[in-house]
């Protein structure tokens, strides 16, 4: 896959994100999951920044849609 057909869509009817590849009169392919990856991510970086306890982000998925993350760091509280 070339980076430049790769995308991040969103599945409206799970909320789940997913890498694609989608090339020019092809249908959209899904590549990966990645929902488990971001959310990872958001967590890695909110521990590594001392004193903060939330992280706040926002971007537009390629289908226009825009989706805010927050994550929280909860401690002393079990899953």
């Amino acid at each position: 896959m070339k980076p430049n057909t790769a995308r991040v869509r969103i599945d409206r009817d799970t909320g789940r994100l997913w890498l694609t590849e989608e090339r020019y009169r092809q249908p959209i392919r899904r590549v990966k999951d990645i929902t488990d990856d971001v959310i990872f991510a958001f967590g890695a970086e909110l521990t590594a920044i001392e004193g903060q306890d939330k992280l706040v982000s926002g971007f537009r998925m390629s289908d226009g849609v825009e989706i805010r993350i927050t994550a929280e760091l909860v401690e002393g509280e079990s899953a």
